[in-house]
């Protein structure tokens, strides 16, 4: 089992990781030693697959510094609206900070999220951003607003608006695509494991970790987790990282991002593009739009979750 185990580790560190992405703020003040730990972790342990932090802070040359330091190739995806009338920091300080933040990094994203109705929904307002993005890294990503006080509430959704922004990046030569991983895998030229339909690889590891499935004419077919009908859309979302391939679920029982299973009694969180790895804090960038605010029903309540994917060995099966 050791040499299984040795493998398996090897195995994680292919895992994509976003870094205090989703609730609170990476680099805002209460997190940003907690970031650069987590930074740390990784790259002492030689993680090759791509590292994402997601912010609306913004932060100082001598933090990029810092940054740079441990992690030259960290993907930043800056989070800007184009609403700055109820967050910290205006949209021309955004703009600023967009283009200081390619000048440093060779990864830099803008993402329009959300897209929300009657607010910014509309070109007038997300002109001037794509205006910007043409002038930085030219790759951005979008998405529709997500109401978090109702389970399973489907994301905003304006076809036509979200063929104008397609056509004013194309214009602009600028690589634009509703999923963070699809940005990622066209830059680093990798298959995305969102929409490849490869065969499924790393069977071994599922199994290990417990998940219940069988190949069926070459398509993975997951029906549960260690014997149990149950699977979160975090679950499908996991073992698709995992396995490179596209799946079909037997049953999805959660639109929950956390995994069937706990390390150390900590919950595990899995996006369609990352593993999250976090600690959940108040955000200081006060936006009334997002969509993990306090009084959400879907946010996670334990101050933190996730792991330095390595870890994941503890759950491992004989």
């Amino acid at each position: 089992m050791l040499a299984t185990k040795n493998s398996f580790w090897q195995n994680f560190l292919e895992i994509p990781v976003s870094i205090n992405a989703s609730y609170g703020d990476a680099f805002q003040p209460l997190l940003w030693n907690d970031t650069l730990n987590k930074l740390s972790i990784l790259a002492s342990c030689g993680h090759k697959a791509p590292v994402m932090i997601g912010s609306k802070y913004i932060i100082t040359d001598a933090q990029f510094e810092e940054i740079k330091k441990i992690n030259q190739d960290v993907w930043l995806f800056i989070a800007i609206t184009g609403l700055d009338k109820c967050c910290s920091f205006s949209m021309k300080e955004y703009e600023e900070y967009y283009l200081k933040a390619c000048g440093h990094l060779k990864n830099v994203v803008c993402a329009i999220r959300p897209i929300i109705p009657k607010r910014n929904d509309n070109m007038e307002t997300l002109l001037p951003v794509i205006q910007m993005v043409g002038k930085g890294k030219k790759m951005l990503t979008y998405t529709g607003f997500k109401n978090s006080s109702i389970v399973g509430c489907p994301q905003y959704r304006n076809e036509p608006l979200f063929n104008l922004i397609e056509q004013e990046c194309h214009k602009h030569s600028i690589l634009c695509y509703e999923k963070s991983v699809c940005i990622v895998c066209a830059i680093n030229q990798t298959d995305c494991f969102v929409h490849c339909k490869t065969e499924p690889i790393h069977l071994d590891l599922i199994k290990a970790l417990g998940y219940d499935f069988h190949v069926e004419n070459g398509q993975l077919i997951v029906t549960g987790y260690n014997g149990n009908n149950y699977l979160s859309k975090g679950d499908i979302s996991f073992i698709r990282m995992l396995t490179k391939s596209s799946l079909v679920s037997g049953n999805i029982s959660s639109l929950a991002q956390i995994l069937s299973f706990r390390i150390d009694n900590i919950p595990l969180v899995s996006t369609s593009s990352w593993f999250n790895w976090a600690r959940q804090t108040n955000c200081v960038v006060g936006c009334d739009y997002c969509f993990a605010g306090y009084d959400s029903k879907t946010r996670i309540d334990l101050e933190y979750y996730g792991c330095n994917p390595p870890d994941l060995t503890k759950v491992l099966q004989k």
